[in-house]
């Protein structure tokens, strides 16, 4: 059920949207069906309800218009679903599907970046194409679901996560029993950084990241983002199985978002001196740096002209170059094996 304006049908006859005599339809009417491409909205809905209920075997292919809705407004899932659930299908980009923008996509760069910018004014000059629109997106702002209980005695629970959901973390923000929102959820639009905000600290860890050997920072993030939802869920039953004041209730989402908001700027940290200047830096068992280059995939490489990369310089300097350098490379090891080094 949803409610409509009074006039809904006679603005719609009126403009000849509506013939006012066949069914009506409010998609029908109002609705250009999708607007960016073919697939911007209906492929998504087709993979939350792939992932929540496969059992449907649901057509991807299927298109939304204004006559056709191609998919049900709802479906039962296959299993109940925790928050857990909801946290993984919110994440999802299309990985492991034929629709993938990161498994060999030149568009996802090297290191599977699933971020695309808008095609801008230059995708007028195409008639066709487009990004696959996933359900975890770069330009998202925030995403939020709310845990709603039949016994009364239950506060009701809002959880929250600022920015990209690929990159973000999914808390508890708010109860029916709390009295104020956590400052790391208040975002202060006057400051250029609001280094107070965790949508800041989620920006700057999923911005990272797409610029820094995603495919790899990704594991990193997952695995953060997997302990910080065991702390959630504790805070979760805490606030389910206690009946507490409402500051009680207050004080432990304040303290649990304030220890989630610095942990998540520590990633960022982390992230930043663990893949940046085309390595990976990690520490041994002495804590000492140990940095390795990271080797572009051999399909990029191709894909991306590599081997013409260098202009103007024919096969026979590249054969050249080598065999000076194998040389070199042989006569220094005959050097080496022929050195007396001092005994310790």
């Amino acid at each position: 059920h949803g409610m409509a304006s009074a006039n809904m049908k006679r603005i719609a006859k009126e403009h000849g949207f509506w013939d006012g005599s066949s069914t009506f339809s409010f998609a029908g009417a109002y609705s250009l069906g999708e607007t960016a491409h073919p697939h911007g909205q209906s492929r998504r809905m087709w993979r939350a309800y792939d992932l929540i209920a496969p059992s449907l075997k649901l057509d991807p292919s299927l298109l939304i218009t204004p006559s056709e809705h191609a998919y049900p407004f709802s479906v039962k899932p296959d299993k109940p679903l925790s928050i857990e659930d909801i946290w993984r299908v919110v994440r999802d980009y299309y990985e492991g599907t034929p629709y993938s923008i990161v498994d060999g996509n030149l568009a996802a760069g090297p290191f599977g970046n699933p971020f695309r910018e808008s095609g801008g004014r230059n995708a007028k000059n195409f008639t066709t194409g487009g990004w696959e629109r996933t359900l975890s997106v770069a330009r998202a702002k925030f995403f939020v679901v709310s845990e709603l209980f039949t016994d009364s005695s239950k506060p009701g629970i809002t959880w929250f996560a600022p920015h990209a959901t690929l990159g973000s973390v999914l808390c508890p923000a708010w109860a029916t029993t709390a009295t104020r929102v956590a400052r790391p959820y208040v975002l202060d639009a006057s400051l250029k950084v609001d280094h107070d905000s965790l949508w800041w600290a989620a920006s700057a860890v999923v911005n990272w990241a797409a610029g820094q050997h995603f495919s790899r920072a990704i594991v990193d993030i997952r695995e953060a983002q997997g302990k910080i939802m065991v702390g959630a869920l504790s805070l979760r039953e805490g606030l389910l199985s206690e009946t507490w004041p409402p500051l009680v209730h207050t004080t432990m989402i304040e303290r649990f978002v304030l220890g989630v908001h610095a942990t998540w700027w520590d990633l960022f940290w982390r992230l930043m001196a663990k893949y940046g200047d085309g390595f990976v830096t990690t520490r041994d068992k002495d804590n000492k740096p140990v940095s390795k280059p990271v080797d572009y995939p051999a399909w990029w490489l191709d894909a991306v002209g590599y081997n013409k990369s260098v202009i103007d310089t024919p096969e026979e300097d590249f054969v050249a170059l080598r065999d000076r350098v194998a040389a070199a490379a042989e006569m220094m090891a005959t050097i080496d094996a022929g050195r007396i080094y001092p005994s310790v």
